[in-house]
């Protein structure tokens, strides 16, 4: 009788004491786990090819992705929207920016990995924004993810919106490029790692 009155008692606080540690991982604040780096990057290539294909409407910088795309950046339609792509697949996985519409403003120097053909702090990778210098604006001129860089290469994959297949900085549509590494002024990167 004894040994049943043990079990009972056991059985009573393994089922009491679980239904309090219950109640208490239910009433406390879920808080998710930080993502490293490199999952980060993954979901961000997930996200920027995910649009490529995507198409202006009309040619005039138009149409409701594009128009989604602008939005992050605070402008309607109508305007240039490199940085903006840029901007919104940022977003869309949570890397906080200061991205506005201005492509210069997505390459800022101060995280700045590598640059005119030398490696700054280390070699590009997946998710990292890269700028096109252009001589006649005398600044970065166009924007666009690094979806591959092989140290052996010289060239990069990239995924740039507001291109088309010439390689244009006014372009129709969200393409994935090869370019050449010489193309590319500077590669920043805003995720960390």
């Amino acid at each position: 009788m004894r040994k049943i009155l043990l079990y009972i008692i056991a059985y009573l606080i393994l089922c009491y004491g679980n239904c309090f540690a219950s109640a208490e991982i239910l009433n406390s604040e879920f808080k998710p786990a930080r993502l490293s780096a490199d999952s980060v990057r993954l979901k961000l290539k997930q996200v920027f090819t995910s649009y490529v294909g995507t198409k202006e409407l009309t040619g005039n910088n138009d149409g409701e992705i594009v128009e989604s795309f602008l939005a992050s950046v605070g402008l309607p339609k109508g305007y240039a929207w490199c940085a903006a792509f840029v901007k919104h697949c940022m977003d869309r996985v949570n890397v906080k920016t200061r991205i506005t519409a201005w492509a210069p403003s997505a390459v800022p120097r101060n995280l700045c990995v590598w640059m005119q053909g030398k490696v700054i702090k280390r070699l590009p990778k997946c998710g990292d924004v890269f700028g096109v210098y252009y001589a006649n604006l005398k600044r970065i001129g166009h924007v666009g993810f690094i979806r591959e860089w092989k140290f052996d290469s010289p060239y990069a994959a990239t995924t740039e919106g507001n291109t088309n297949s010439q390689n244009s900085r006014e372009g129709n549509g969200v393409y994935e490029r090869i370019r050449l590494k010489r193309q590319i002024h500077i590669v920043v990167n805003w995720i960390g790692a």
